[in-house]
């Protein structure tokens, strides 16, 4: 009980319905989702797949939230390959955050590391075609909740989703594509990151005390993938 809350007992209980019926409750929201589009294939998020001695291609996809907000559970999708014999309990996903600062002269995206999340991974499975193919797959669907929410105020932001199977010795895992989107691609997160056409499947779920309208992933992002090819045009033109 806030202070507030404690002085108002101490006076009266008849203030209490009037103090409480003021407060927004937080409600469980959708902040961010790209879970639209058409099923293209998978791009091959996962650290076994580095085969030459060099850092594995990291994966991520930006998003913007309009309000400050709790996540408690992030969502994604992805499949297992080339024998698509997942063994269970050899998954070893990291889930990363990262802020958005903008670009740099060449319209690469430029990030700063935030947080880790952490917390129990469920998942469901499902088969899915793939966009103008014959091939169906199964589609692992997981949800990652949080072991505590984690605070994000309103701006841009870079959600990554790397897996390790080194422990499964025929499989690797793919993080899911899809036609729409923002995705992006680094081989050092500490270094800009590239755009990918289309983008990766996700949502982020969270709590808000007023219930925000989700901005779709591709806005901010897109709109600073603008900004960096104009700047690298100018910069082009001068020299």
């Amino acid at each position: 009980m806030n202070g507030l809350a404690r002085y108002a007992v101490g006076v009266t209980g008849l203030f209490l319905p009037t103090l409480f019926s003021n407060i927004a409750p937080a409600e469980a929201v959708t902040l961010t989702d790209n879970r639209f589009g058409e099923t293209v294939g998978f791009v091959g998020a996962d650290f076994d797949n580095n085969d030459s001695g060099t850092s594995a291609t990291e994966f991520g996809s930006g998003f913007d939230i309009s309000q400050a907000a709790h996540i408690t559970e992030i969502l994604w999708s992805g499949t297992y390959g080339p024998s698509r014999t997942r063994t269970p309990f050899t998954d070893n996903f990291s889930v990363r955050l990262f802020t958005l600062n903008g670009v740099d002269d060449f319209g690469r995206v430029l990030t700063s590391p935030l947080a880790t999340l952490i917390g129990d991974i469920s998942y469901v499975i499902e088969p899915v075609q793939i966009y103008n193919s014959t091939d169906v797959v199964d589609v692992y669907f997981y949800t990652l909740s949080l072991s505590t929410p984690f605070s994000l105020g309103s701006g841009g932001y870079l959600l990554s989703i790397m897996n390790d199977t080194s422990a499964d010795l025929d499989d690797n895992w793919g993080w899911t594509r899809t036609d729409q989107g923002g995705a992006l691609f680094t081989y050092d997160p500490t270094e800009p990151w590239e755009m990918l056409s289309g983008g990766l499947y996700f949502a982020i779920q969270g709590e808000t005390k007023d219930d925000p309208q989700a901005v779709p992933t591709p806005m901010l992002l897109l709109g600073l993938l603008g900004f960096g090819v104009t700047a690298w045009r100018q910069r082009k033109r001068r020299a």
